[in-house]
């Protein structure tokens, strides 16, 4: 198995607390519409594959990209399995052994997860009030040749709506050098809808509490 403790490289969804049972591998759908980075969210299909989650309210999503392990690369047609960094758009495959592998951390109600947001707020005591309310994920401008995803938090859009993607539970305040009056700061946060394909958990709250 792949390590678990891989660095997610770019911008996306990193675990806080997970540990090796929350990890496992899974492929991708053969034709994926959307590349997939790691840190990207990703959504189970009814064929037992995955694809990237879309940045809407009421998307739920499955698991968290962490690394790409093998993928059939489309111009030399040899399945690659190092040195990849995101799977491609369109990357199809029908043999059993060209299937595009990743893996991935599953969402479990004990995980708390770091994610970036779009924009800043205006000032601390914006981001405090932060605290409980949902929020989506989008997807900016992505770094095909240097593997840089782009999945953020879309901070304008924080609300108590029940059918956004993701609680926030900690903005980080105490942390050095994580200010909220600046574009990409940290949040914490859990899932707010059920992951699809696994056990409810704590989620859909219009309130947070």
């Amino acid at each position: 198995m792949a390590n678990p403790n891989v660095i997610i490289h770019g911008v996306g969804l990193v675990p806080l607390n997970a540990t090796e049972q929350d990890f496992m591998e899974i492929e991708v759908q053969s034709n994926n519409a959307a590349a997939i980075y790691p840190g990207y969210p990703v959504v189970a299909q009814s064929d037992g594959s995955v694809l990237r989650t879309a940045a809407a309210g009421g998307a739920g999503s499955t698991a968290v990209c962490i690394e790409i392990l093998s993928l059939k690369d489309a111009v030399t047609g040899q399945v690659r399995t190092t040195g990849i960094r995101r799977v491609p758009a369109n990357t199809v495959w029908t043999a059993d052994k060209d299937r595009t592998r990743i893996l991935v951390c599953l969402l479990n109600q004990h995980i708390r997860w770091k994610m970036m947001t779009d924009a800043a707020v205006a000032s601390i005591a914006a981001a405090r009030a932060t605290r409980w309310a949902n929020i989506n994920h989008v997807y900016g401008t992505e770094s095909p040749a240097n593997g840089l995803g782009n999945c953020k938090a879309a901070i304008a859009g924080v609300n108590t709506t029940d059918t956004l993607q993701w609680r926030i539970i900690n903005p980080l305040l105490d942390v050095p050098g994580n200010d909220p009056t600046q574009a990409g700061y940290a949040l914490v946060v859990v899932p707010n809808v059920p992951p699809v394909g696994l056990p409810p958990l704590f989620g859909g709250s219009a309130t947070g509490v």
